[in-house]
């Protein structure tokens, strides 16, 4: 018959394999049970590669077509101060980049290097868009030129929002008192979204001289979020045409 102190040796024993099997077995036992998914880290079920392609929402690497750059430009704001911005176009009907890594770098007539920065974009599928860089610091050096480099590959994804998720309604542009761009930003999803508006001026041969970004918060289907943008500074040539560009991500 076994003493006291040997059946409490035995049920702490028990205890602690019981502690073992639960927190090294139990996860090893799911992994090796349960079905492919997007996020085991391998490639399994109808996948084409590690967590990706297939019935995953991320797209496999070099499968995505690149995204074709329109135009990239330069915009002395004063006091020191620049913003850029890369006009592009994803060709991918079903496929967006949350985050997509830049790096502007900005050149003077002499081609110097005067201000560089990372940022990153928001990519709808099929279709424009915009990356904009603000507060680039130029001193007193006069920017004409800028270039926007991937760092990264972009991550590709088919649940980014498409380009029309939301669209930009009732835009004004006006110069007086200054130039000044107001719209609202409208959609019919059943949830609310957060968008990324970038304001684009033009002059009269089409050329961009100006562009300035904002957020709208909390768009809701049949009530219409307003947003606004001014520019004080002067320009070189006077704008006479104005484009919005919007995105949209979901609220988190």
């Amino acid at each position: 018959m076994l003493s006291w102190a040997r059946k409490r040796q035995l049920a702490y024993g028990g205890i602690v394999a019981l502690f073992f099997v639960l927190v090294i077995g139990a996860p090893f036992f799911a992994r090796t049970i349960r079905g492919p998914s997007c996020i085991d880290g391998r490639q399994n079920g109808s996948e084409t590669g590690a967590d990706c392609g297939g019935a995953c929402a991320l797209l496999c690497p070099n499968t995505a077509a690149e995204p074709r750059t329109i135009w990239q430009r330069v915009f002395p704001e004063g006091g020191g101060i620049a913003s850029a911005v890369l006009y592009a176009e994803n060709p991918n009907k079903n496929a967006g980049a949350f985050d997509a890594p830049y790096q502007v770098k900005v050149y003077d007539s002499a081609g110097i290097l005067v201000a560089e920065k990372r940022v990153t974009a928001l990519i709808p599928s099929n279709g424009t868009f915009a990356v904009f860089a603000p507060n680039l610091f130029v001193g007193e050096r006069v920017p004409v030129r800028a270039s926007f480099e991937r760092t990264a590959l972009i991550s590709w994804h088919r649940n980014v929002l498409p380009l029309d998720a939301v669209r930009v309604e009732r835009l004004q542009f006006s110069l007086i008192p200054q130039p000044r761009v107001q719209a609202e930003i409208a959609t019919t999803l059943k949830n609310p979204v957060n968008a990324t508006a970038i304001a684009i001026l033009y002059d009269e041969d089409g050329n961009a001289v100006g562009a300035s970004q904002t957020i709208a918060e909390q768009v809701r289907a049949g009530a219409n979020t307003p947003i606004s943008f001014v520019w004080r500074a002067p320009f070189a040539r006077t704008p006479v045409r104005a484009e919005v560009l919007a995105a949209a991500h979901a609220v988190r």
